[in-house]
């Protein structure tokens, strides 16, 4: 991380209980988005499909700021009524299918970074050490860009996840792959009050 980021995190992390603030926080926003996905779901699909359309334009005007001639994205499983991006994966495979390598993420162990294995959409999956839908098999990639799900994030583009580490342990050990979070706007805070460890997205995608 750097010196910026650093002191940021310093300066908002004093007089309170950083730890237990995220447990609640996490508990608390993969809650909500499970009863709005339950009791708003017409909303939900509406949200998600703008949360669809603003990730495609970007990930295309990316490829053609950068004049990028492939390029390897990873997206995730979507879990606890995270916007759901497997259509996305399915329209890529479809119309970029040499541009636009897809992948998904597997744990092999605790307290390691991600392991990325190309997937298309339709191919099989198999769980990993946490019960999570991962590619059985494929290539094992290093991405150039990551698109994460967020529980919740903050004004300064810093996510909390599910307190793993896994994310922020990839993007430390490496810091050329571009970071993309995606989330619903609801999931917003004003600071999920970052520690040292936590590392700010390059880009934050929601509705």
């Amino acid at each position: 991380m750097n010196n910026q980021n650093q002191n940021q995190n310093q300066n908002i992390n004093t007089n309170i209980n950083t730890k237990e603030y995220k447990k609640n926080l996490r508990l608390q926003m993969k809650n909500l988005r499970i009863e709005f996905h339950k009791n708003q779901n017409d909303l939900y699909n509406q949200k998600t499909q703008i949360i669809l359309d603003k990730v495609k334009n970007f990930i295309l005007e990316f490829i053609k700021k950068n004049d990028l001639q492939t390029i390897k994205i990873a997206f995730t499983y979507p879990l606890f009524c995270e916007v759901n991006l497997l259509s996305l994966i399915e329209f890529f495979n479809k119309n970029y299918p040499k541009k636009i390598i897809t992948s998904l993420p597997f744990v092999y162990q605790k307290n390691s970074e991600l392991t990325f294995k190309t997937w298309n959409f339709g191919e099989e999956l198999t769980p990993d050490i946490y019960n999570i839908p991962s590619p059985k098999n494929g290539e094992v990639i290093t991405p150039n860009m990551l698109i994460i799900p967020l529980n919740a994030f903050d004004e300064n583009n810093f996510r909390l996840g599910y307190g793993g580490g896994f994310y922020d342990r990839t993007i430390a050990n490496n810091p050329q792959i571009f970071s993309v979070g995606v989330g619903f706007s609801f999931n917003k805070v004003k600071t999920i009050f970052p520690e040292n460890f936590d590392i700010a997205m390059n880009k934050i995608i929601y509705d």
